[in-house]
């Protein structure tokens, strides 16, 4: 009994997870097309700089930073 929901548990999570998938992938697009991160989705200088700016900046002074 509790194996077979532990079983119904694990699936359902998932597919959950599965449900994420394209979103996430479009997200990592997205930062590669604005070079935030490379191929290999490691985050570059010009990503690291946006993740530490606290103020609101307008968009396109950020995506020139780097």
């Amino acid at each position: 009994m509790v194996e077979s929901s532990l079983t119904s548990l694990k699936m359902a999570l998932s597919d959950q997870n599965l449900e994420l998938l394209p979103d996430y992938n479009s997200r990592v697009d997205v930062l590669k097309s604005l070079k935030f991160i490379d191929d290999n989705s490691t985050v570059l200088l010009k990503g690291r700089v946006a993740c530490e700016v606290s103020c609101p900046l307008p968009l396109p002074l950020i995506l020139d930073i780097c």
